[in-house]
């Protein structure tokens, strides 16, 4: 099967498993980051099954952040939560 992947730019992938059943994965993709000399990564997917979402941890809520113009994002987002009126500041430290 012919791919697109470029080795320069790796896909990786994290499992949670608790005991022999996956809970849980992560795929991310490792690219360079246009203003800066340093990678990044970006969370490509990201699946929880239901039951173990932080619960056994304590966990109050899980949060993410999502850019305010990412509409296909937002647009599945809002399907499953409901968006808060916190808004995010950010300081490069680099």
């Amino acid at each position: 099967m012919a791919t697109d992947l470029d080795p320069a730019h790796p896909v990786g992938a994290l499992v949670c498993a608790a005991g022999p059943e996956v809970v849980g994965f992560a795929t991310y993709v490792v690219h360079p980051h246009t203003f800066s000399s340093r990678t990044v990564g970006y969370l490509e997917d990201l699946r929880v099954e239901p039951a173990v979402r932080g619960r056994e941890l304590g966990w109050r809520r899980p949060y993410w952040h999502c850019d305010a113009d990412n509409m296909a994002a937002r647009g599945l987002y809002d399907l499953v939560t409901r968006r808060t009126k916190h808004v995010r500041y950010d300081i490069a430290l680099t």
